[in-house]
């Protein structure tokens, strides 16, 4: 603790955390896996109450566990979560109620990446921006709404780093790595 703060509240994880937290709208969204689960709870900011919890069965083999390793997304009343193993889930912020699902491995015929999914999802232009890693698939816009694919790119398998968007060189556009280059796409 820092010197003249106090601690408001704390939790428990059930294993080891991998992926950063989520915070808005006074809601704070943390993943977790234990017991061959992942988990995404959503607790209160004010009194870390648990507000809802979402978890499913990942029993995937990988270093450093199969815990989630990307930092869940909260816009517009949604949270993406996406688990090491492929897992993404569009969810309701107020109540955890899943949206939408899919496995990115499985969607686009991959294989995750060998330490596991690690890029977060970015949203750019009501698109939900994922490095799926397939030959067909390096990266994908999915509707935030629907999950429906929008676009996909071929390229090289999936890297661990988060893709950002912005305008550089006077063009916009989403900069991330895959796992042989650095590249700019048009979203």
């Amino acid at each position: 603790a820092l010197p003249g703060k106090k601690i408001l509240w704390r939790r428990p994880l059930m294993g080891r955390a991998n992926a950063g937290i989520a915070a808005s709208e006074g809601r704070i969204v943390v993943p977790d896996h234990g017991d061959g689960k992942d988990c995404f709870r959503c607790y209160s900011a004010d009194k870390g109450d648990v507000l809802w919890t979402h978890s499913y069965e990942n029993r995937a083999e990988m270093e450093y566990t199969s815990a989630p390793r990307a930092t869940p997304l909260i816009a517009d009343g949604l949270v993406y979560t996406l688990g090491a193993a492929g897992h993404l889930f569009c969810l309701r912020l107020q109540d955890g109620s899943v949206v939408w699902q899919t496995n990115l491995a499985e969607q686009f015929n991959t294989q995750p990446p060998q330490y596991g999914y690690s890029a977060s999802p970015i949203i750019v232009d009501g698109k939900l921006i994922v490095a799926p890693g397939a030959k067909e698939a390096s990266l994908a816009a999915l509707d935030a709404k629907t999950g429906r694919v929008a676009w996909q790119t071929p390229g090289d398998p999936a890297a661990y780093a988060s893709f950002i968007v912005g305008t550089f060189g006077g063009v916009r556009q989403i900069v991330g790595y895959d796992a042989e280059s650095l590249g700019g796409w048009d979203p």
